[in-house]
């Protein structure tokens, strides 16, 4: 349903931002749809389609119905010549990691997620669980001196009781031979 789904409109309070031609500048705002927003009530707001597209769309987490991860293996091969399929992986939180920087820096993100009072297990399982259901971003090979490691970005969301569901992004390194995935960071 997330691949069929169209992302028309963003709508902020009263205002409704939409795409216009990319021919058009974006200080002007024009309606595309057939929709009347303004009888509505709302005002009207456009920019540039090729703006809107990139950086207002939004696509919801999937729920993977199948056993294949193809869609996800496929973003994988364009940073690594060995791909694996997602549900063979473990997720691995190193213990310093855990405790010098998700349980300080990071504590607040992890409460407002509903995870502050988690184990190291139970949130590499919270993780493991909505991996699949989530798209991949900035996937990276990273070629220094220093290190060298394949990563990419999932967005997680988790419910909240009072509000709108708290997103993290969670940076992991992939390491296809040994079917890890390690967590690099949290935003």
């Amino acid at each position: 349903m997330s691949m069929h789904l169209a992302n028309l409109v963003i709508k902020q309070g009263d205002t409704v931002i939409l795409g216009h031609e990319d021919d058009r500048p974006n200080t002007e705002n024009h309606n595309l749809h057939l929709h009347d927003y303004m009888a509505l009530g709302l005002r009207l707001r456009s920019l540039q389609s090729i703006y809107f597209s990139v950086f207002l769309s939004y696509k919801p987490e999937r729920m993977l119905m199948e056993e294949s991860d193809d869609d996800l293996e496929i973003g994988l091969r364009a940073m690594s010549e060995m791909v694996a399929p997602l549900k063979e992986f473990t997720v691995v939180i190193e213990d310093a990691k855990f405790e010098r920087y998700l349980k300080t820096a990071k504590f607040g993100k992890l409460k407002k997620a509903g995870l502050a009072e988690s184990t190291k297990a139970e949130l590499e399982a919270a993780i493991r669980e909505k991996l699949r259901m989530s798209y991949l971003y900035n996937m990276e090979w990273v070629d220094k001196p220093t290190h060298q490691l394949s990563k990419f970005n999932i967005m997680l969301e988790f419910p909240r009781q009072d509000g709108h569901p708290e997103r993290m992004v969670v940076a992991l390194e992939y390491r296809p031979a040994e079917r890890v995935l390690r967590l690099v960071t949290v935003s």
